[in-house]
């Protein structure tokens, strides 16, 4: 510890640096025999591990992490058009072995003609009223 002549405060860097080391020698020592006493006891014995929980990422993690991320979204993405290349092929091979029409096919028809006769009725009924 730095001693400071009498009537002297230390400054904001001095004393925030002095915290981080208390902070740094808890978490290096910690005093883990004793119970918790308090929540406030909990947050003050606590919270200096949250300061030292990791390092820096580097810039070749990130590029690791990128890489990585790059290769499974390939991979998902081949996944994904091999899945659709096999459900569009299977499509193609079901409609080529239908001998008849889709019952939506069939259903289509249907509603077509049901379309055209009610036309054909209001033409005749309007060529009765106006000939």
């Amino acid at each position: 510890m730095v001693k400071m002549p009498l009537g002297t405060e230390p400054s904001k860097e001095a004393r925030m640096l002095e915290q981080l080391r208390k902070h740094q020698g808890s978490v290096l020592h910690p005093n883990y025999s004793a119970p918790f006493h308090s929540f406030e006891d909990t947050l003050h014995r606590l919270l200096p591990y949250h300061l030292y929980q990791g390092t820096a990422n580097s810039s070749q993690d990130y590029q690791r992490v990128d890489d990585e991320f790059e290769r499974v979204s390939c991979q998902l993405l081949k996944r994904t058009q091999a899945m659709l290349d096999k459900y569009r092929y299977l499509l193609f091979a079901e409609s080529k072995q239908r001998l008849g029409p889709s019952a939506e096919m069939v259903m289509i028809d249907r509603m077509f003609i049901q379309e055209e006769k009610v036309a054909l009725n209001q033409d005749r009924i309007l060529a009765k009223e106006r000939p």
